[in-house]
């Protein structure tokens, strides 16, 4: 686990797999680890990286461009991306900015079933 200016990422791995729990606030004082998390997990043979968002209480601008830049990295490196559990201001950051089509987000896990 990893924590500085106001992040938090706990990585819950298996597999090859990672799921990255964000808490707190991801902007620019933040996303450099957010950058480098992601940049040493492709570069040691992870399968798929999924950002779970459900714990972020905000993301600016800069949070945002780091998540696109994660997606480019990991699909460059043949590295599943996806994101999940992002709600409230952070999921209305992807919606008023337009990137919900260019990012996979996984189905919400805690929603009945149909």
């Amino acid at each position: 686990m990893s924590s500085l200016a106001g992040l938090t990422v706990r990585d819950i791995s298996a597999g090859g797999r990672h799921r990255l729990i964000l808490a707190g606030e991801l902007d620019i004082a933040s996303a450099p680890i957010l950058e480098s998390t992601i940049a040493s997990l492709c570069d040691n043979g992870t399968s798929a990286i999924v950002l779970d968002l459900s714990e972020l209480t905000f993301m600016d601008s800069t949070g945002l461009r780091a998540v696109l830049a994660a997606d480019k990295l990991c699909g460059g490196k043949g590295h599943s991306f996806s994101l999940a559990g992002a709600g409230g201001p952070v999921q209305r950051l992807f919606e008023l900015t337009g990137v919900t089509a260019a990012l996979r987000f996984e189905p919400d896990s805690s929603a009945p079933a149909a």
